[in-house]
C-alpha cells in the first residue's frame, strides 16, 4: 500500500457524531490521516479541487446531499479518487447499484471494524491504478521513440513473433524490398527467404527465439516484390520479454552491392589463378 504519512481524507457526513466515528475508525489504520467533512455539493466541489483527497468516505443519504451523486461527481472530477459509502443502512440492490456505479466498496456503520481492510484494500487499489498508469506512460515513450528511430531509418526494421511471423515492419521496406509497410503483417518472413539460404536462416532464428543466444546476424538472399533477389544482412535481438515490443527486432540493410563487388572480385581473382597457373605450364 503506498505511504500512509498525510493522507488527505474526505468525509462527507451530515451527522457530526458520525463523522467523527468514522474518523476515529479511520485513524486506527492511517494515524497521520488529515481529514475535512462536508455535507452539502457545493462543499463537497470545493474539497475535491483544493483538498485534493487521496480517499472520500461518504455517507449513503443525506438531506442536502447524497453518497451516489458524490461518487459520480468523483468520478468526473477525480477519478483516481476511491470512493467508500459509509451508511447506516443499505440494502442489497443498492449496495449492488453503488459497486456498479463505481465505489472502491461500502461499509454499514454497525460493522465498522470493516472500515480499516476497505480503506487499506482501496489505496492498494488506487496505487495498483497508479503504477499501471506509469507503466503505459512509459510505453508510450518507448513507442514513440522507437517509430520516431524506425520510421527515419534507411534500413527495414521489422518486429517477428517466436514464430517468424511479421508484427511489425518499417517504412524502409517499400524503398529496399518493393513491398508497402505492413502489407506483409501476419505472413511468415520464412516463406520469402531464398530456398538456399533458407536452413541457415531458420537456425539462427530458432536460437535466437528459443533465448539459446540473444543476438544474431546472418546474410541472405529475400525475394523482392519484382520476384529478384535482393541480399540483406540481417541483425536480430530477443526482445520477447520487452512489455512494447513482445518479439524478435531484427534490422536488416541491403548488401546487393556489396554482394557485387564481392562477386566481381573472386572472378578477378580466380581469372588471375588462372592465368598464373596457365603460365607456369607453359614454362
Amino acid at each position: 500500500m503506498q505511504a500512509q504519512l498525510n493522507l488527505r481524507i474526505l468525509i462527507v457526513e451530515d451527522l457530526p457524531s458520525d463523522a467523527e466515528l468514522v474518523r476515529r475508525e479511520t485513524l486506527k489504520v492511517l494515524p497521520d490521516a488529515d481529514f475535512r467533512v462536508v455535507e452539502t455539493e457545493t462543499d463537497f466541489l470545493y474539497e475535491l479541487s483544493e483538498f485534493k483527497p487521496d480517499l472520500i468516505l461518504s455517507d449513503y443519504s443525506m438531506p442536502k446531499f447524497t453518497g451516489l451523486r458524490a461518487l459520480r461527481l468523483t468520478l468526473d472530477f477525480s477519478p483516481e479518487t476511491p470512493v467508500i459509502i459509509v451508511t447506516g443502512s443499505i440494502n442489497e440492490d443498492t449496495a449492488v447499484d453503488c459497486m456498479k456505479a463505481g465505489a472502491a466498496n461500502y461499509v454499514i456503520k454497525d460493522q465498522m471494524k470493516r472500515l480499516g481492510p476497505a480503506i487499506r484494500h482501496a489505496l492498494e487499489e488506487k496505487q495498483n491504478l497508479f503504477e499501471k498508469m506509469r507503466a503505459q506512460a512509459e510505453l508510450e515513450k518507448e513507442r514513440f521513440r522507437f517509430n520516431a528511430l524506425a520510421e527515419n531509418s534507411f534500413d527495414i526494421m521489422t518486429i517477428l513473433s517466436a514464430e517468424g511471423e511479421i508484427i511489425y515492419e518499417s517504412s524502409a521496406t517499400m524503398h529496399i524490398l518493393g513491398y508497402r509497410a505492413g502489407m506483409r503483417v501476419g505472413q511468415n518472413v520464412f516463406a520469402s527467404v531464398h530456398p538456399d539460404d533458407a536452413a541457415n536462416v531458420v537456425a539462427s532464428f530458432t536460437q535466437l527465439a528459443t533465448g539459446e543466444i540473444n543476438r544474431a546476424q546472418v546474410e541472405f538472399r529475400f525475394k523482392h516484390e519484382n520476384g529478384s533477389w535482393v541480399w540483406l544482412e540481417a541483425s536480430g535481438q530477443n526482445l520477447l520479454s520487452n512489455p512494447y515490443l513482445q518479439g524478435i527486432l531484427v534490422n536488416s540493410r541491403d548488401i546487393s552491392e556489396r554482394k557485387k563487388a564481392e562477386e566481381k572480385l573472386r572472378a578477378n581473382q580466380e581469372f588471375l589463378t588462372g592465368i598464373i597457373e596457365n603460365s607456369d605450364n607453359l614454362i
